[in-house]
């Protein structure tokens, strides 16, 4: 009868045992994987390097514009030196800008009559925001 009871005892406890015993079993969970979305580049970002000229058209001006992304913009003389910033906007192949010089607070505008998706554009030019009463630019797209 001990004996019966001495076996009954073993299997409630190793019942308990194998019931109680972790589960080591790993389960990996997949998360979602979010694909980066690349920035949007517009056309005529980069660095633009050209000429304006007064109404009368005589002694072209160094002009060049580094277009950015959000839609900002700098201004470099012939060294390279930011001279000026703005903001830009391209709708239906027309460029659009308004930039101020850091020395003078001077405030010019720009519109684009003319793009060419072969890196060329150029249009008219103005004061504070009139763009059209400074005279005419060009300038080539060099990256």
């Amino acid at each position: 009868m001990k004996f019966l009871h001495f076996f009954i005892a073993a299997v409630m406890l190793s019942a308990i045992f194998t019931a109680c015993s972790k589960d080591k079993t790993i389960i990996p969970q997949t998360l979602p994987v979010e694909t980066p979305v690349p920035p949007t580049v517009r056309p005529v970002e980069g660095k633009w390097v050209g000429v304006r000229l007064g109404i009368d058209r005589s002694i072209p001006i160094y002009l060049c514009f580094v277009l950015k992304s959000a839609e900002r913009m700098t201004v470099l003389n012939k060294d390279g030196q930011v001279i000026g910033n703005g903001t830009w906007s391209f709708n239906n192949d027309v460029l659009q800008a308004r930039y101020r010089f850091s020395a003078t607070g001077e405030t010019h505008s720009v519109r684009s009559d003319v793009y060419t998706k072969n890196g060329n554009m150029g249009g008219t030019w103005g004061h504070d925001d009139n763009d059209t009463n400074g005279g005419q630019w060009v300038m080539e797209k060099v990256n």
